[in-house]
């Protein structure tokens, strides 16, 4: 998906195999629509937030959540549009 970086908010994980890492969770929107519900675990949030900023354009690549209690985006690589 290419879209404008809306909104960011990092938190730090309290599960999981190392508490206590960082990751965010991104509101993203283009021409079509809005990513309200983006994830970015902390292994790409590591690789990857210095460009998902807010107002930046970026191409994000990923997969719809497997829980189907959260609609969610979990986003896996981005890059610099």
């Amino acid at each position: 998906i290419a879209a404008k970086i809306d909104n960011v908010r990092q938190i730090k994980t309290k599960n999981g195999a190392n508490p206590g890492q960082e990751m965010a969770f991104i509101e993203a929107s283009d021409d079509s629509g809005t990513i309200n519900c983006g994830v970015v675990f902390p292994d790409a949030w590591m690789e990857y937030k210095n460009m998902i900023v807010n107002n930046n354009r970026v191409l994000l690549c990923g997969k719809r959540s497997k829980d189907k209690s959260r609609d969610s985006f979990i986003i896996e690589m981005a890059e610099q549009l």
